[in-house]
């Protein structure tokens, strides 16, 4: 198998993040926003003057990526700030699947604003928003590795810990897999009084 190297990513991979955004999670309501909608996301993840955006590279193509940001709530605030950027995206995305108009503003309102934590002083935090490897790619380590230099990345930009969110059911790997990277289960929620989200975190320091 090719070496893989993970990277910090540019703007050159923004493709291919949504790419494997979509090869990842089939179906999902994201997914379904389509391609532009995605690399729309996670450019401005890139452009956050505190966001991370890793890659893993394997024989020339990515084939994973992981991304998040220190303080998340001025993220989402320079998200509402850019939401006319989202318009055509998603109305690109209604003509090809009608069926996302059911419950699209709420759904995509929680999307740009954020599921917001439980973490005590929040903004110390970094929020790991996505991370995502290509199928063919899976169960190779890689997500384990993106994980551990999202980590340093964040250590390195101050942040006192790492949360994150997942469905609580029918999702036994993924909640698995975090735990066994050393993430804790905090708290069990709705969101939006429908889906039961397990929120994890990771602390890295001790919170101010």
């Amino acid at each position: 198998m090719p070496e893989c190297f993970i990277r910090t990513a540019d703007h050159m991979d923004l493709r291919q993040i949504a790419r494997v955004h979509r090869e990842a999670f089939p179906g999902f309501f994201l997914t379904k926003l389509g391609p532009a909608f995605l690399r729309t996301y996670y450019a401005a993840v890139l452009e956050f003057d505190a966001g991370i955006l890793l890659v893993a590279e394997q024989a020339g193509s990515v084939v994973g990526f992981v991304g998040g940001f220190v303080g998340p709530k001025r993220f989402y605030e320079m998200l509402a700030a850019r939401k006319r950027q989202f318009v055509l995206p998603i109305l690109h995305a209604l003509v090809i699947h009608p069926t996302v108009w059911s419950g699209i503003a709420v759904r995509v309102t929680s999307v740009l604003r954020g599921r917001r934590g439980t973490c005590i002083r929040e903004e110390q935090f970094c929020e790991l928003c996505s991370i995502g490897v290509q199928p063919g790619a899976a169960r190779a380590g890689i997500g384990s590795r993106m994980v551990g230099q999202f980590l340093e990345h964040a250590a390195w930009r101050g942040a006192a810990g790492v949360y994150l969110t997942t469905d609580a059911l029918q999702n036994d790997s993924v909640n698995g897999f975090y735990e066994r990277l050393g993430f804790q289960l905090v708290h069990c929620r709705n969101v939006s009084g429908a889906r039961p989200m397990n929120e994890y975190v990771m602390m890295l320091r001790k919170a101010a």
